[in-house]
């Protein structure tokens, strides 16, 4: 190679990387400003964000709404969620700087389905009164097939906070051949076990039933005094 041709190239190089170190010097900024993270996050969900911090290519953001303390992970460059948690299940009322008006409660229809859902579709809602006592939630009293109940339900996240049920049960539980009688509709086969014993708060027959022409067992769990079939697994 000559030495004219070796000058040309040299220069060359020289030349690309000037090119290059401008390019990288005057490259147009892309992260996002804290103001824009603070903008898309408030825009985005109600609430107001307390706290903002970057590490490498993302940002850390604790948000408050009314339902809780969120930590949220933004990417810095075009401000998409990367992660979204929660930390805290609800922010105190008296914490709470935002409008309240903004802040939407539930319905009666909204407290109907918590009430069916937490106890079944025979729940029907007698009354309800909206309570502020540092927390805003509803007393809302229920009939119920086994009884009448008592509920206090947060009114903005729908969370039940505290319910009673004044059980109308039988004196005497069902006997143990009616629970047999009861699971033998639930599966063939001969009785193996029989207990009565105390399952989540429950008094239940627990009745183990195995058949050999199939091969399959079952544990059926029945409610003591209701005779409801609480459960049935197969083995």
């Amino acid at each position: 190679m000559t030495k004219k041709k070796i000058v040309v190239i040299a220069s060359l190089v020289a030349v690309l990387t000037l090119t290059l170190t401008l390019f990288v010097i005057v490259a147009p900024e892309d992260t996002l400003a804290e103001e824009d993270v603070r903008a898309i996050i408030e825009e985005r969900y109600t609430g107001e964000v307390r706290e903002i911090s970057a590490s490498g290519k993302h940002y850390f953001v604790e948000f408050h709404s009314p339902f809780g303390v969120y930590a949220i992970k933004v990417d810095s460059d075009d401000g998409s969620i990367v992660a979204f948690e929660q930390t805290s299940q609800k922010t105190e009322v008296t914490e709470w700087k935002g409008d309240a008006e903004s802040v939407e409660l539930l319905t009666l229809e909204d407290i109907r389905g918590i009430i069916e859902e937490t106890l079944d579709e025979t729940a029907t809602l007698v009354e309800a009164h909206l309570e502020e006592d540092g927390e805003t939630y509803y007393t809302v009293q229920v009939d119920y097939s086994a009884g009448k109940g008592t509920f206090e339900i947060d009114a903005v996240t729908g969370e039940v906070l505290l319910y009673t049920i004044e059980d109308n049960l039988p004196v005497e539980p069902i006997t143990e051949q009616e629970a047999i009688d009861i699971a033998l509709t639930q599966h063939d086969g001969d009785v193996d076990d029989v207990d009565l014993e105390e399952k989540d708060g429950k008094l239940v027959y627990d009745i183990e039933i195995e058949n050999e022409v199939t091969g399959k067992d079952a544990d059926i769990i029945i409610d003591a005094y209701t005779g409801e079939v609480l459960s049935v697994e197969f083995d």
